[in-house]
């Protein structure tokens, strides 16, 4: 199988996404991936947060290019 690459990606992105799989029955912002939901539900907010700050602070090929229009 392929695994997306996750290292480098901003905390606050990582953060949000890993607790959408904590919410069940709300399809419009929960993610639905039962592993996914399985594993992130036995964290709490505060470890999932110490989880996004390390993964997003490995090294990566990612690179993050900043959008003038976003400004």
């Amino acid at each position: 199988p392929s695994y997306p690459k996750i290292a480098g990606q901003h905390k606050d992105y990582l953060f949000v996404a890993l607790k959408s799989y904590k919410t069940e029955n709300l399809s419009t912002w929960g993610r639905s991936n039962g592993v996914m939901g399985g594993i992130a539900k036995q964290y709490s907010n505060n470890e999932l947060k110490a989880l996004s700050a390390y993964v997003g602070s490995l090294d990566t090929e990612l690179k993050t290019v900043p959008q003038s229009k976003f400004r």
